[in-house]
């Protein structure tokens, strides 16, 4: 089995109405995800708006998430940037905290060429002794990792044991496994899509970082686990749940509200504020994020208040019960 596995959601930063960070809020959010069977966490991923934090603020919640998790599970933090000298730094000071891995963004803002993106990677990974896993997410960064340039990288250096691919293709996860697992069987092929957890397992990938497992972590381990049993029709249940709770944050507005909008109707958190250039959502899209959840048995429709819906505990914490109680057949 790869280092990094199964379910790793990429967690949310929760904010104060001043757009302070609040710690106490985001640590428990942790603590609740720990408990209900993931297996890592993501920190300061897209979905945990790291472009919105200072590199100030990118070193302590490293260093309080490390201290807080205490090795329950592996905790991979993201340190990438737009220049090479800041990501080194950040992927230093998170090997320095005792992270088990930083994960690497492709540089955006320029047009990168594979001559640039070689040097780049090959620099943080020459600089840092610490597993490192390639973000790739062309949607926003404007640049592929193509899978010979993968293969390269993983060929010229050890560290590094991973890639998250935020990319709409099964393909691309069929030719990371038959290429870049030939050069290192162990290494690990996440899917940044709920829509490919299912065949990334199947095609011989890893796991998943995936935003929904935010407010809904069951359905996505369910899968997982019961895929690694053996149970595919299990896996395939978990997987048709998993479908129905990504549909939840089909709403106009930013992602990164959405979720924690979700969060805050399933009374998870009171703090749905993303900073700026990030929007809270509007009347409407709130609205609709609690019709979304009514529809699919997590929210009672009757319901006015958040503390009144479905115990979130009884719906998504529990990894071996693949067809949760979502309802019959829902990332980022």
């Amino acid at each position: 089995m790869a280092t990094f596995s199964g379910i790793i959601p990429p967690s949310v930063t929760l904010f104060n109405d001043d757009m302070s960070i609040d710690w106490d809020g985001t640590l428990r959010h942790l603590d609740w995800l720990i408990a209900a069977g993931v297996h890592g966490l993501f920190i300061m991923g897209t979905t945990g708006e790291f472009t919105q934090l200072s590199a100030t603020e990118r070193k302590e919640y490293a260093q309080k998430v490390v201290e807080h998790v205490k090795g329950r599970v592996p905790v991979i933090i993201g340190t990438g940037g737009v220049n090479t000298r800041e990501t080194i730094d950040l992927t230093r000071h998170a090997k320095g905290v005792g992270a088990d891995a930083a994960a690497v963004v492709t540089p955006f803002y320029q047009t990168l060429g594979d001559e640039q993106l070689l040097a780049h990677f090959g620099a943080v990974a020459n600089a840092v002794d610490l597993p490192i896993l390639i973000y790739n997410i062309p949607v926003f960064t404007g640049t592929a990792v193509s899978t010979p340039i993968l293969a390269q990288l993983v060929e010229e250096n050890d560290n590094i044991v991973g890639v998250k691919d935020s990319v709409d293709s099964a393909a691309l996860v069929r030719r990371r496994v038959q290429i870049v697992k030939r050069i290192r069987p162990d290494f690990s092929v996440l899917t940044g899509s709920s829509d490919h957890v299912l065949n990334t397992l199947m095609l011989g990938g890893d796991g998943a970082v995936i935003g929904e497992a935010n407010f809904a972590p069951g359905p996505g381990v369910g899968c997982v686990e019961a895929f690694r049993k053996g149970d595919y029709e299990g896996a395939r249940r978990g997987f048709l749940d998993l479908m129905r709770v990504a549909n939840v944050t089909q709403v106009p507005g930013t992602f990164q509200a959405a979720i924690k909008e979700t969060m805050r109707a399933l009374g998870q958190t009171e703090k749905t504020t993303v900073r700026l250039p990030g929007t809270s959502l509007s009347k409407e899209s709130r609205a609709q994020v609690r019709r979304n959840l009514e529809a699919i048995g997590m929210l009672h429709a009757a319901s006015p208040h958040a503390p009144e819906s479905v115990p979130v505990d009884d719906l998504d914490a529990r990894p071996t019960d693949a067809t949760m109680a979502v309802g019959k057949d829902a990332d980022h």
